[in-house]
């Protein structure tokens, strides 16, 4: 659920695929707006609102310096 997600600058959104776009669509979050070849004003990039997607975030405490 997305419920109460509130995007951090930097997160990644990968957004499934259609049958005319296969291979799906990628945004990244600036701190106010989703964006990536086009701006967005939501993770949604395609008029399907429904489609499934995941969000990536960087988390620095899970990098180690070895």
């Amino acid at each position: 659920s997305t419920e109460g997600f509130k995007p951090e600058r930097g997160d990644i959104a990968v957004i499934a695929g259609t049958r005319q776009k296969k291979h799906g669509h990628i945004h990244i979050y600036n701190g106010s707006k989703w964006g990536s070849d086009f701006g967005a004003n939501t993770v949604y990039c395609y008029r399907d609102k429904g489609r499934p997607y995941i969000v990536y975030r960087w988390i620095e405490e899970n990098v180690s310096n070895a």
